[in-house]
């Protein structure tokens, strides 16, 4: 067993070094992480337009029917994790990096814009998180529901990991309307959004797509 380990860890981490190697496929990562990296400092300065401009709050149905509960557990020391975790799945999964960094930040991209269209009020007791994951106004559509599920998507054949997304991506927008950092709305429209890029992107990003199906690892 160890043996066995111990030959397919070897065989991984050649077949790693073999494709960072290649210095087309280094440097398209690196600009795919750029490209992720600008999405956010976009979405940052689009956020306090969208929390400056927002206006009054609106009713909704889950606030109607649940009382507000403490989830910045969730919404904070969960989400970092998860980012932390995506770092380090960017690094080992490295043929699916430049894909995923790409249509991750499309993703992101597209929300900075979505997040401005229409000024929703913000829900009456929300506390924004003042860092890249919330400001309080930018809620049209969920961006922890959108990316957890598209990460889920990227990562589909890697049973482990698509469950493992797909479940935060739930657990997200149960927190994220229960302890009232989004509307409804914006936690159930956020999975379509997602997918709709992710498809997108398949499209967009065929050479970067066709190299995590090169080596799939179960």
């Amino acid at each position: 067993m160890f043996k066995k380990n111990k030959k397919y860890i070897s065989t991984f981490a050649t077949e790693w070094w073999n494709f960072i190697s290649i210095p087309y496929n280094f440097f398209n990562v690196i600009v795919s992480l750029f490209f992720l990296e600008a999405s956010y400092v976009t979405t940052k300065y689009f956020a306090i337009i969208a929390t400056k401009n927002a206006s009054n709050t609106v009713t909704d149905i889950v606030f109607t029917n649940f009382s507000k509960i403490d989830t910045s557990f969730v919404h904070g020391t969960i989400t970092f994790f998860m980012f932390d975790l995506r770092l380090l799945l960017f690094v080992v999964f490295i043929r699916y990096t430049s894909f995923a960094a790409k249509v991750l930040g499309v993703l992101i991209f597209f929300r900075a814009f979505t997040i401005n269209l229409t000024n929703l009020g913000m829900p009456e007791g929300i506390v924004p998180i003042a860092s890249q994951m919330t400001y309080g106004g930018d809620l049209f559509f969920s961006g922890h529901v959108a990316n957890t599920f598209m990460l889920g998507l990227i990562f589909w054949e890697i049973k482990p990991l698509r469950y493992l997304f797909i479940a935060v991506s739930i657990i997200f927008g149960i927190s994220a309307v229960l302890g009232r950092y989004h509307y409804s709305i914006d936690v159930i429209s956020a999975p379509f959004f997602a997918y709709g890029i992710y498809i997108l992107g398949k499209k967009l990003f065929k050479a970067d797509y066709k190299l995590i199906n090169s080596k799939v690892i179960q």
